[in-house]
């Protein structure tokens, strides 16, 4: 009998259990008195999960028709009180914004089939066999699921490529600013001493005034104010700053603002805000901010906090996103599982048919953070 050691008992399991056991392709073998094949004792699947994790941009079913039209009334500015009562019969209509336009993404398919008499003869139960059917109808749900969530990840994608053509209009061709007396155009992205602008209305006549002076006034051209360059969070010192730009930002969205939206419009409070952050940032910021804080309540962020793994298609700089979860929104026009049976090749066909309508909003905060 020989006596055991560690690292005797180490070399002998290593040699034992070994690698190239686990995880293989199948290997036949014969090790029995009969020459039959070595039975499988145990067959098993382990899934994580396959969901959406983006619950909260779930929009309305859209029954009938798939485009969407959204529209948006001007508050009103006080004007001087006059005795007379000359305007009294004189119309007061409000300002509105244009109209903005949300289109259909269009009509896919996730197909699976279902053969007859095909993986009983791989089941070592009757349930096991059921369970091989009931993989197959699953994986067309998981399916859908996490197509949908990349759906909903490459609004907010598109969300953040339209902020950074905004917040970059004086380096991609727009019209510069030049003179004092230039005339104003609502729409069109102006520059000046390399900051963006945006004008929300139009000049009727020549304006001899600055675009940062306008802009501070608020009537005819507003600053782009979509996209902050933070630090890459990776310390105490980036991790902190991070989270006091997002309180600030927050508050700021707390209250009626402008220049946070993708119109430049005079937007309203948000009623609540949610922070998506990019997998890999919340630990740093838990560690390095939170978990050193006298007060963690004061260093929370104010605002609900979701993590996602990409931003889609986005630039890859991209490490967060503020919003009002109004603002973007998938919106399904059809869902519908068919099945079709082919009574000759013996099995069942399924089809799970979507057409989904994306929608970002012109009138709701958003805002990027871009790591320098």
């Amino acid at each position: 009998m020989a006596k055991m050691t560690i690292n005797d008992l180490k070399t002998f399991v290593a040699n034992y259990v070994a690698a190239a056991s686990q995880a293989s392709a199948w290997s036949a073998t014969t090790n029995n008195l009969f020459g039959l094949l070595d039975k499988i004792g145990l067959q098993i699947t382990l899934d994580g999960l396959f969901v959406d994790k983006l619950p909260e941009f779930d929009g309305e079913d859209l029954p009938l028709g798939k485009t969407i039209e959204e529209w948006f009334v001007d508050l009103i500015l006080p004007q001087d009180y006059d005795s007379t009562g000359a305007n009294t019969l004189a119309p007061h209509y409000p300002s509105v914004e244009d109209a903005s336009y949300n289109y259909s993404l269009g009509r896919k398919v996730i197909a699976t089939t279902v053969p007859y008499d095909n993986v009983e003869r791989a089941a070592l139960t009757p349930e096991d066999a059921a369970n091989f059917v009931a993989k197959i109808i699953q994986r067309l749900q998981n399916s859908y699921a996490l197509y949908t969530y990349a759906q909903k990840k490459q609004l907010v994608a598109n969300a953040i490529a339209k902020a950074q053509a905004l917040d970059s209009a004086y380096t991609t061709g727009a019209t510069a600013y030049t003179t004092n007396s230039t005339v104003l155009s609502k729409g069109t992205r102006y520059s000046q001493s390399s900051v963006a602008y945006l004008c929300i209305k139009s000049a009727d006549a020549a304006i001899n005034k600055t675009l940062a002076t306008l802009a501070a006034e608020g009537e005819y051209v507003v600053k782009i104010n979509q996209v902050k360059t933070i630090t890459a969070i990776t310390d105490t010192t980036s991790a902190e700053a991070f989270i006091t730009q997002v309180k600030k930002d927050v508050e700021e969205a707390s209250f009626a603002n402008q220049g946070n939206a993708f119109s430049g419009a005079l937007i309203g409070a948000a009623p609540e805000m949610v922070l998506l952050v990019k997998k890999g940032t919340m630990p740093v910021i838990e560690v390095e901010a939170e978990a050193g804080a006298f007060n963690l309540d004061k260093v929370a962020i104010p605002a609900r906090i979701k993590v996602v793994d990409d931003f889609g298609n986005a630039d890859s700089s991209v490490t967060a996103v503020l919003m009002d979860p109004r603002g973007v929104k998938l919106h399904r026009g059809y869902h519908a599982i068919r099945e079709q049976l082919n009574g000759e090749g013996d099995f069942m066909n399924y089809f799970d048919h979507s057409e989904n309508t994306g929608f970002i909003s012109k009138y709701t905060y958003f805002r990027v953070y871009k790591a320098s």
